[in-house]
């Protein structure tokens, strides 16, 4: 079995936290065991994920940022592969491995824009930063094409890509 860690800046209600929880929800459990790993910031998706037997670790990384950031390392040492939601978390994700394990890390890029006047200065910053390193990570997946090519244009390595676009719950829909 593989073990995959996921770690999110928090589990509010918005694309990348539903399509991490679409995934933890649809995995084979014979195949993958997951784990998640929130750095505070939101709660929507929070008891959905329990209610899978999914272990969760929720971080205050403001509030204690060095005993979360020892906690959440020793964490993500325990599993073979390391899945990043979102620039803040890539970076972080990024910087708490050693080199030899990036070989099994995977950024997830849930936003196919960029601008300043839509991200703040310090989102725009670490995007770059993530640019800089995504050369070093075994795969950057996009949330669709059009976000693909942004960051390419933006730096990110386009040998990493792959595309996974957004989905939907078709049971909950029909």
């Amino acid at each position: 079995m593989i073990t995959v860690t996921h770690l999110i800046a928090g589990l509010g209600k918005a694309g990348a936290e539903t399509m991490l929880y679409n995934i933890l929800k649809y995995s084979d459990r014979q195949q993958f065991q997951h784990i998640v790993i929130s750095m505070g910031a939101g709660s929507y998706y929070e008891n959905a994920i329990k209610q899978l037997n999914i272990p969760l670790y929720v971080f205050d990384i403001k509030k204690r940022p060095v005993s979360s950031l020892i906690k959440i390392r020793k964490l993500l040492h325990k599993s073979q592969v390391i899945s990043c939601w979102m620039y803040h978390s890539c970076i972080l994700g990024y910087f708490l491995t050693t080199s030899k394990q990036h070989y099994r890390l995977i950024w997830n890029i849930r936003q196919n824009n960029l601008e300043p006047r839509y991200n703040k200065r310090s989102t725009i910053m670490i995007a770059k930063c993530c640019a800089y390193y995504s050369k070093n990570v075994a795969m950057i997946v996009y949330n669709g094409k059009p976000a693909k090519e942004l960051h390419e244009r933006f730096g990110y390595n386009s040998l990493k890509s792959q595309v996974a676009d957004n989905g939907c719950d078709t049971e909950k829909f029909k």
